[in-house]
């Protein structure tokens, strides 16, 4: 096949129904929708600017390249500095099935096919349009093979209007966020001008940890480790990977030329984190699955999600523990109200109806040999009065709980 590949121009708004189809000097049509579905087109002087318009010579071959983010069938169209319009794909050669797997990219011709896209004139300007769609398109009213033998179809459009109008209404019937467009460019050179530099490439692979993980070179996504992106510049790029429930990588590497620079890269799992408020009647130690953390009141910041065992200590108050759990992004409170330590005091007496007296204070009265009350740990006086008997008294460090007998004596 010897002509001039790739060339459409002009510009033209097709009417449609809400947020049709629009056609740009630069894309020829453009889907006015987001869509999640990504498509790439280059030619192989220029693998990773698509704003350049490399030249090529007549005589010279040239090999064009696409990839899609997401399985779609991929049409391929040129138009020449005349308008005369080729689709490149699908064809019936070898690699001329349109059905992209994600992540793969195609070239053509492919090396099992037989011939070379040479470049002729005319001079000028071409583009490259890549058109790829979830579903397959029905192309009958623009392009058809004239019979099995026929590499390339014969297409009805003889202008870049024609083209964006007959593809509007092709895309038309699906839904809008199932399709998208891009375009490449390349210029078609007199012989005897000065050519553009070409870059010699290098190419990376990328391996990680995690499988399937998500890879941008310079901000473009580029495919799913494990991987390797060829065609890069020499130079400096920037590269980041990423997936569900790690934390994003991000590193600099340094692509040289005809060289493959390798990046085996450690994905650690995301830490999703919260933070935990703990409020008590009075100043007590805070204990997480055992660990001292501070005194309350405190908030416990950045604390990785999950449940805790929670322990709150202070002097003279019952022990308080439960099960807490931090949420991410959250603060969880915690307000408890300390219990005082209180211990069993029960004095014996042989006196019935003798008072029992603690620091002063009347604290009960011996029935059936004994009075029973609950205090405080602290330092206390116990004294027994009874009429007709001698006074008695006793010191005690409440630490536990306690058992006190009184031996009344009469008074002679």
């Amino acid at each position: 096949m010897k002509r001039a590949l790739l060339a459409i121009a002009g510009g033209l708004i097709v009417s449609q129904a809400l947020a049709a189809p629009q056609i740009s000097p630069q894309r020829i049509i453009v889907n006015p929708v987001e869509t999640a579905l990504k498509v790439n087109v280059w030619v192989d002087k220029a693998p990773n600017d698509p704003n350049a318009t490399p030249d090529y010579f007549p005589g010279e071959n040239i090999k064009i390249y696409t990839r899609v983010n997401q399985d779609a069938y991929v049409y391929l169209f040129n138009v020449d500095p005349e308008g005369r319009v080729d689709m490149v794909l699908p064809n019936n050669y070898a690699s001329g099935g349109n059905f992209l797997k994600a992540n793969t990219t195609k070239v053509f011709p492919g090396e099992n096919d037989g011939f070379e896209f040479e470049i002729a004139a005319p001079y000028g300007v071409n583009k490259v349009l890549a058109l790829a769609s979830k579903t397959q398109l029905d192309l009958n009213t623009l392009a058809r093979f004239e019979s099995q033998q026929s590499g390339f179809a014969t297409v009805s459009a003889n202008n870049q209007n024609q083209l964006a109008q007959k593809l509007s209404i092709i895309v038309k019937p699906i839904p809008q966020d199932t399709w998208i467009t891009s375009t490449a460019f390349y210029n078609v050179a007199r012989p005897g001008t000065t050519p553009a530099p070409v870059i010699e490439t290098g190419s990376l692979s990328v391996s990680a940890n995690v499988g399937g993980a998500t890879i941008f070179v310079d901000g473009r996504q580029v495919g799913n480790s494990p991987a390797t992106i060829a065609n890069l510049t020499p130079g400096n790029h920037t590269v980041r990977v990423t997936a569900n429930g790690y934390e994003d990588y991000s590193t600099t590497v340094t692509i040289r030329s005809n060289q493959r620079t390798a990046l085996n890269v450690t994905l650690q799992r995301e830490i999703r984190s919260g933070n935990l408020a703990v409020n008590t009647n009075v100043a007590a130690d805070v204990y997480l699955n055992g660990k001292l953390y501070g005194r309350s009141d405190v908030t416990l910041r950045d604390l990785p999600e999950g449940t805790y065992a929670l322990k709150l200590v202070a002097n003279g108050y019952e022990t308080y523990t439960s099960n807490v759990t931090v949420r991410a992004g959250q603060t969880t409170p915690v307000n408890v109200t300390l219990q005082a330590v209180r211990y069993s005091v029960r004095v014996t007496s042989n006196v019935n109806g003798a008072l029992v007296f603690v620091n002063g204070k009347q604290a009960g009265t011996i029935q059936n040999g004994a009075a029973a009350f609950n205090l405080a740990p602290d330092n206390y006086e116990i004294v027994v009065i009874a009429p007709g008997y001698y006074v008695k008294s006793a010191r005690v460090n409440l630490g536990s709980n306690s058992n006190i007998d009184f031996d009344l004596t009469r008074i002679q």
